[in-house]
């Protein structure tokens, strides 16, 4: 199967990140440009979303990990910090428990160490049995502008248009996988209590996917965390406040050397 497609500039302290569901690692690009002055910064598509191939069997976010982890090490990329967007945290978690060795520190950017609640797991299901009868693009056409807080949708009108179009070439069998992967995943609260390394979290205090609540409980459980609380953002803070979020990683990368 051909690799796994990744982008990598600078040089420092490695830095991966991961994008979120539907996504791709172009909404990485401000990160990559700006941290890459100090930092070995290398963005991902994962397996089934950009330019990287689809996977030809049905996976859990840990078989995601071990294709990522395998990409890494082909770059001889050993000691690293992994940044993950939303379905990118649950990799990165999942990575995390297999390979803790490998990591100077673990961020999880509009994610969550928890497990799908009953209702949510409801969700995917619905979701998967609508894009197998509908396709991806009925789907995308509500959830990509849901991603972002209500208020500030007219300011990027265009720039959801951009993403919706990339998230619309997801194959249908591709955006069911993933949403059956992350609907069986287990909680993570365990590993995380037990977890030494820095791990930060970026929260948007109006992200209807992951409600603030649950962000800020999950937020005190490890023994060293980083919290970036954002006003009027949804669920896209490296859009919505590029500005604080790339201050707030840069300064978490720093403290991980």
């Amino acid at each position: 199967m051909p690799s796994i497609f990744y982008s990598e500039s600078g040089k420092g302290l490695p830095v991966v990140f991961l994008h979120g569901y539907c996504e791709t690692s172009m909404i990485w690009a401000e990160f990559k440009n700006f941290l890459s002055r100090r930092n070995r910064v290398i963005t991902i598509d994962l397996p089934g979303f950009g330019k990287s191939p689809r996977l030809n069997y049905a996976f859990s976010l840990q078989d995601i990990a071990a294709e990522i982890k395998q990409v890494l090490d082909e770059r001889k990329v050993t000691s690293f910090v992994l940044i993950g967007h939303s379905l990118g945290g649950y990799v990165a978690l999942a990575f995390a428990k297999q390979f803790p060795f490998a990591l100077k520190g673990l961020g999880l950017f509009h994610s969550s160490i928890f497990e799908d609640t009953p209702d949510k797991k409801e969700n995917r299901t619905k979701l998967i049995e609508f894009i197998k009868s509908n396709g991806v693009k009925p789907f995308i056409k509500t959830f990509m502008p849901s991603l972002f807080f209500e208020k500030n949708r007219r300011n990027f009108d265009e720039l959801i248009d951009e993403l919706s179009t990339t998230a619309e070439k997801t194959s249908p069998e591709m955006a069911m996988e993933y949403a059956r992967a992350m609907r069986d995943r287990v909680s993570s609260v365990d590993f995380i209590k037990r977890f030494r390394k820095p791990v930060m979290f970026i929260i948007g205090e109006k992200d209807q996917s992951i409600p603030l609540k649950k962000s800020l409980e999950q937020a005190v459980i490890p023994a060293n965390s980083h919290v970036l609380r954002l006003k009027d953002v949804g669920h896209m803070g490296m859009y919505e406040n590029t500005a604080d979020t790339l201050k707030f990683v840069q300064k978490f990368v720093a403290f991980c050397r």
